[in-house]
């Protein structure tokens, strides 16, 4: 989910929903012409169809390591034509020397969304799953490493965020209005192959999964934020309106401190969890209650 700022709506540089498709298209024609690239995919929303001008597309990389100039000088190229469609992209890139070894960066949970991106006409060139080693990380360690991360940069995020650049302070609402991403790797890590999908899927089994009230709450506060962003995005593209678009974005920062809630709630749910193996007497402890 991409917040915009004033000046990208002001100015135009919002993407069309055919863009996806013309980007998804060029990186494909690119990669696949490039020979020290051997194996790629793409991933986000756009593959089924179901992205909005908020959206954004992945690229998974796998590349000769004798060659790292010519790759990163061409990805550099893909992201300013990106940027001339105001398409966010974003790549992950890993030598391929390095990937066959247990210490690539790319987890289980991960290798199922590529999997899932593969199934639905993401691969470019070949699968990078049949060029990566086994992972050195579990399904619960990616998943508490994941968590952990997310909690200590929104904490750090939300303690500077009145001196933040208004492209920084939007890229911090953006996480705030993306539960999905935590919802979709908790019910992975739980054994739910839909997870992968679109976010009709994960909601649904979300709201059947999870046990916890409180946890289910938060998730569909920050879901009903999302989809009513998602809306006025459409509607500044057309009336741009500062007053409007202030008290938008004031009502998501307002969500902010729920977004880290989520967070700690989530980590919560993990230590209590039989599923996670990590039942822990500090479980309820107060930082992590209602």
């Amino acid at each position: 989910m991409r917040v915009f700022t004033w000046e990208e709506i002001a100015c135009n540089r919002v993407p069309k929903y055919e863009s996806f498709a013309v980007m998804s298209d060029y990186i494909r024609r690119t990669l696949e012409q490039c020979d020290v690239i051997h194996g790629a995919i793409l991933c986000g929303s756009f593959l089924g169809g179901s992205h909005s001008l908020a959206s954004d597309i992945d690229c998974f990389c796998i590349y000769d390591a004798r060659d790292v100039d010519i790759v990163m000088e061409l990805l550099n190229t893909i992201s300013q034509m990106a940027e001339s469609f105001s398409v966010p992209i974003e790549f992950i890139t890993v030598q391929e020397a390095f990937a066959k070894t247990p210490f690539n960066p790319i987890g289980p949970l991960f290798r199922a969304h590529i999997q899932w991106a593969a199934d639905n006409g993401g691969v470019i060139k070949k699968n990078p799953l049949e060029l990566l080693g086994k992972s050195a990380r579990t399904v619960t360690e990616e998943l508490v490493q994941y968590l952990s991360h997310r909690i200590s940069w929104l904490e750090k995020m939300m303690a500077e965020y009145s001196t933040l650049s208004p492209e920084k302070q939007a890229r911090v609402l953006s996480k705030v209005l993306d539960p999905y991403h935590i919802a979709r790797k908790v019910l992975q890590a739980m054994g739910f192959e839909m997870a992968h999908g679109p976010k009709n899927a994960i909601i649904t089994q979300y709201d059947l999964s999870i046990d916890s009230k409180y946890l289910k709450n938060m998730f569909n506060t920050l879901h009903k934020a999302a989809v009513d962003y998602t809306g006025m995005v459409n509607y500044y593209v057309s009336e741009p309106s500062y007053a409007q678009y202030r008290h938008a974005l004031k009502g998501i920062e307002e969500l902010i401190p729920i977004a880290l809630n989520y967070l700690h709630e989530s980590a919560r749910f993990i230590l209590s969890h039989p599923r996670f193996g990590l039942c822990s007497p500090h479980a309820n402890n107060p930082v992590f209650s209602d």
